[in-house]
């Protein structure tokens, strides 16, 4: 039997169970693309929590956390490793530490694997000189805009040191993206190529594959809620997020001033409950302490009780890139969903059909208390959205596609090597 081609992800944080939904999307390419490589997954480690998922991962795939630490630099130090490797301030650390790990050297000197997988531009050339044959950038979302709009925000909120060193980011990180571009083979895109990526990744081979969630690990939630309750008094309304992202705190933020006052009135003694990791962010906690109804709950072992106990899940997002997969657990878990258009960016839906979508966080007020009302709205948008779910967004078919283009890309590069 001819023995499967070799895959390095790399990724500077550890991939957790999708049970906290962190970092759900490369969980599920370890799981699905082990079927067709032998996947080898490298981060660096963190905290102690690490440990405990790189054993859950080793049932699947070779994994290597690598023990870096990370070291004071003087100012000349800072500015000569961002020349030769630029990458956002918050990764820069990080990015020297994982470089400076013994485990990593042993690991990209131990075999010339087939194909490197890049989840992150800041991962710039120095880690694709490993000999493989396809070098490949997956793109998360636009960094470039992302960054952009949290300088903005920086400037507006926090003052002008933190807008300085976000304007800082945002500068590096678009130079960095158009170095790793160049210095890869291939890009994959989990969010619909905009013109720039077109002209950017020039002739270099792109597909967008968002890759897709595990329908059957949410289906345990709409089976156990085969009927909707008539709405009660108060009514729970559930964000689940990163609640560390910019987009997702001033999401979070916007949606309890503009649209949660409205619930609450039509239905008092609602709650907001924010579900993620958010880091102690003071816009969280400042939501927390100022309304009793909001709750944060920080990383939790399972999203899944938190989408059980959600009368209505919103996706409150007005900025950003990148693919919603939270949204589409949500789907898969046959649950209501009241988003921004913003929000569903990217995943062809359309209002009234699996979703209701607002152009604003204002509109989506009216909205939550329209469902909250009619109860078999509600159970016909859970019914619409499960089917969705299973028709479009499993991860089966779209890691099938992936596969199969990583192994023409690899049969074209052994050709040209």
């Amino acid at each position: 039997m001819q023995p499967k081609p070799s895959l390095l992800i790399l990724n500077l944080y550890m991939v957790y169970p999708p049970n906290s939904g962190a970092k759900v999307v490369i969980y599920n390419r370890i799981v699905e693309l082990s079927k067709y490589f032998r996947v080898t997954f490298c981060c660096l480690h963190e905290n102690a929590d690490d440990a405990a998922a790189a054993e859950h991962l080793r049932e699947i795939a070779d994994v290597v956390v690598a023990q870096g630490a990370c070291r004071k630099r003087t100012l000349f130090r800072h500015v000569w490793d961002y020349l030769r490797n630029p990458c956002a301030t918050g990764f820069a650390d990080k990015l020297a530490a994982w470089f400076a790990s013994a485990d990593v050297h042993r690991l990209l000197r131990a075999e010339p694997f087939d194909i490197v997988e890049l989840h992150s531009s800041c991962w710039y050339h120095r880690s694709v000189q490993t000999g493989s044959a396809v070098r490949v950038l997956v793109l998360h979302n636009d960094e470039r805009e992302y960054y952009t709009e949290r300088a903005r925000v920086a400037w507006k909120r926090d003052g002008l040191r933190a807008g300085v060193r976000a304007t800082l980011d945002a500068t590096l990180v678009s130079w960095q993206e158009r170095r790793a571009v160049r210095a890869s083979d291939a890009l994959v895109s989990l969010f619909p190529p905009t013109e720039r990526w077109s002209r950017l990744g020039g002739t270099k081979p792109m597909l967008h594959n968002w890759g897709g969630i595990d329908c059957a690990y949410y289906r345990t939630v709409s089976s156990r809620r085969a009927t909707v309750p008539a709405p009660r008094r108060g009514a729970t309304l559930v964000f689940i997020a990163a609640l560390f992202v910019e987009a997702a705190i001033d999401a979070a933020a916007r949606f309890a001033d503009e649209a949660f006052p409205v619930v609450e009135q039509a239905f008092p003694g609602s709650r907001f409950l924010l579900v993620g990791d958010h880091r102690g962010n003071p816009t969280i906690q400042r939501l927390v302490t100022q309304h009793k109804t909001i709750e944060a709950t920080g990383l939790v072992p399972d999203v899944r009780p938190y989408l059980e106990t959600a009368d209505v899940v919103v996706v409150p997002i007005m900025h950003g890139s990148g693919i919603r997969y939270k949204l589409m657990e949500a789907m898969a878990a046959g649950k209501a969903i009241v988003s921004t258009e913003k929000g569903a960016e990217g995943l062809g839906l359309h209002h009234g059909d699996a979703i209701l979508l607002a152009t604003s966080v204002r509109e989506m007020g009216p909205l939550v208390v329209e469902l909250l009302r009619n109860a078999a709205k509600r159970r016909e948008l859970e019914q619409r959205a499960r089917t969705v779910a299973w028709e479009r967004f499993d991860r089966v078919p779209g890691h099938e596609q992936l596969a199969a283009w990583y192994l023409a890309l690899l049969g074209r590069g052994r050709r040209r090597s």
